[in-house]
């Protein structure tokens, strides 16, 4: 995945989650909402002192916006781990803890799962 296609993912999911349009965003940034769209787009290439304000205005590091999760997701599954990721990340440490050790356990008890096969059915039926 190139660069400006983290970047411009990372912006559009982070923005979304806290509620904000474009617009809502580019004033707490003091930029335009045409150059939100533009660098979600892709078709801009924002400057380091851009990102450093979208950054801030969204109440982020810098480098969260370059962010490239480690985890290894199904294309189709990446807006949904990202909304996870999202969730827990505003969440109080004891609800972030009880919520990873659920999904943690969840993971595993999937993991080892095996579906009971449907009998087939018989022409009689």
């Amino acid at each position: 995945m190139r660069t400006i296609e983290i970047v411009a993912k990372n912006l559009k999911f982070y923005r979304q989650q806290r509620g904000l349009t474009q617009e809502e965003l580019a004033s707490k940034a003091y930029t335009s909402a045409s150059y939100i769209s533009r660098i979600e787009r892709m078709v801009a290439n924002p400057s380091i002192e851009s990102l450093d304000s979208i950054a801030m205005a969204l109440g982020l590091s810098p480098a969260e916006l370059f962010r490239i999760d480690e985890v290894d997701i199904l294309p189709e599954q990446y807006d949904e781990f990202r909304h996870l990721r999202g969730i827990s990340s505003t969440m109080e440490p004891w609800r972030k803890s009880l919520f990873l050790r659920v999904v943690s356990s969840t993971l595993n008890a999937l993991r080892d799962w095996k579906p009971v096969e449907e009998p087939e059915k018989t022409e009689q039926e």
